[in-house]
């Protein structure tokens, strides 16, 4: 992201907001030219999208991930999604989402994911179902989103925990109706930022 991830918030009851300083910043590739920067004057994380150099690498990612998990059923940063136009697939992406498992990646996720080749913007959720498979659904929420800064936010619907629905600027873009066996609300999340390249 040229501009980056701004100011985190969660909500259970009263909004809260989690500090830039509250996120570790990570590379896949050790000789990655480039890095994510944290601003603490700004309270601002900025992702930029991943190098295609050190080609030795198949895959790099670039992500803020917070120091903790919260508990949580919606959340809302404001944010710019600025990809530049080279990706040459929908593999090479920007995320911005809760995670409850950030080391399999394969538990309960919401949030919003952005491909580079299109400028298309998407809301998506993620888990698995009563027999342990793994699903992801997601819908199209913008499809060429422009550079300025926006209020994205995701919401659990209060009595339809399966359920969420996607805002931007507080205006509903989509909802996402999931597996009925799961789950969104109360949950411990990560907080992720992340932009990442294929080279397979």
């Amino acid at each position: 992201m040229e501009k980056g991830i701004n100011n985190y918030k969660w909500s259970k009851g009263e909004n809260m907001i989690i500090k830039a300083t509250n996120f570790r910043t990570y590379a896949s590739c050790s000789t990655s030219l480039k890095h994510p920067v944290i601003d603490e004057i700004e309270n601002s994380i900025t992702i930029p999208v991943s190098s295609n150099i050190p080609i030795e690498c198949t895959l790099n990612y670039l992500d803020a991930i917070s120091k903790s998990s919260y508990n949580l059923s919606r959340f809302s940063f404001y944010g710019i999604f600025n990809g530049g136009n080279t990706a040459p697939s929908s593999t090479e992406e920007m995320a911005i989402f809760v995670g409850k498992n950030i080391i399999t990646w394969d538990e309960e996720e919401f949030g919003f994911t952005y491909t580079n080749n299109d400028h298309t913007l998407k809301a998506y959720t993620q888990g698995k179902d009563e027999f342990g498979q793994k699903f992801f659904n997601y819908v199209v929420i913008e499809s060429n989103i422009d550079n300025n800064e926006h209020l994205f936010s995701a919401k659990v619907r209060q009595n339809s925990p399966n359920i969420i629905d996607f805002y931007i600027d507080n205006i509903l873009k989509g909802t996402i109706n999931s597996n009925i066996t799961v789950s969104y609300s109360n949950i411990n999340y990560y907080f992720v930022g992340t932009t990442h390249r294929n080279f397979k």
